[in-house]
């Protein structure tokens, strides 16, 4: 995959100062701010490339099946987390869109305050069409901010 991955675009919708697009062209391989529509000028090459690894095998846990219509329309309208769109050099698109899960479980900070979702997992769509569980685990690695990717 990795020799066929042309772009991979990450939006964060509680910030998008950190959305980003990489573009490969060749051997050269250029960071995008989202935010402004430009070129990042001191963007890591390593890290770049590091990054680009990550989507030679990506996973998530399993689709969501017993949820009533009207609980996944009122995720899907949702403001989503995240939405990560990998395009190959034959245009072939492959887009996921992130939405927090509520906490469930009740768990607690140190103070006894409820975190406001899930610390585990999210919800996911799939190419617009399967809803799916994602692992934070899994995913973290995907969703870095933009500022990750600049030079020391």
């Amino acid at each position: 995959m990795l020799l066929y991955l042309k772009s991979i675009e990450v939006n964060y919708f509680e910030k998008p100062e950190e959305s980003f697009t990489i573009q490969k062209n060749g051997m050269l391989i250029s960071l995008y701010s989202n935010l402004e529509s430009q070129i990042v000028k001191n963007a890591d090459s390593t890290a770049l490339n590091n990054y680009l690894t990550f989507f030679e095998k990506a996973y998530y846990e399993d689709v969501v099946l017993d949820m009533k219509e009207s609980k996944k329309d009122s995720i899907l309208n949702s403001q989503p987390f995240f939405s990560l769109q990998v395009t190959d050099i034959f245009g072939k698109q492959n887009k996921i869109v992130g939405y927090y899960m509520p906490n469930y479980k009740k768990l607690e900070d140190v103070d006894g305050n409820f975190y406001p979702h899930d610390l585990d997992r999210m919800y996911g769509l799939y190419n617009d069409e399967l809803f799916i569980f994602i692992q934070y685990r899994t995913f973290d690695k995907f969703l870095l901010p933009k500022d990750y990717f600049l030079k020391k």
